[in-house]
């Protein structure tokens, strides 16, 4: 529940007044305002890195892996050999997007792991 006696949104201001404290350490944010009470929580868009994360590094293993193959079995002209990896990759990643819904699960899945695993071993 939101503490309505603060503001709707801190500004900078209320901020350097609550001593510039949003952060617990490096990673770990504040669970609210400790002058008014304010809660901070996550954003709408807080897991899209997530699934970009997991899209932007397969995609990149994919395209590595094509580059090497391509090259030490092939020999292909440096032109040939660049649309011979960024068409696969990009095609990838348009067919990933298409099938979001699909991963999604999974890669919040992961996201969740990772956060559970640094509140249990980092924060400690």
């Amino acid at each position: 529940m939101h503490n309505t006696s603060g503001p709707a949104f801190p500004t900078p201001a209320h901020n350097l007044q609550n001593d510039g404290m949003s952060l617990r350490d490096y990673f770990a944010p504040l669970d609210g305002c400790s002058r008014c009470g304010y809660a901070y929580e996550r954003e709408t868009g807080y897991f899209l890195l997530a699934i970009w994360a997991i899209n932007y590094g397969v995609g990149s293993l994919i395209g590595i892996s094509l580059y090497f193959y391509l090259e030490w079995n092939y020999h292909l002209d440096l032109p040939v050999l660049i649309a011979s990896v960024v068409l696969p990759v990009v095609g990838f990643n348009f067919f990933f997007a298409f099938l979001d819904d699909f991963f999604k699960a999974f890669v919040l899945g992961i996201y969740f792991v990772f956060d559970w695993l640094k509140e249990k071993f980092v924060n400690v």
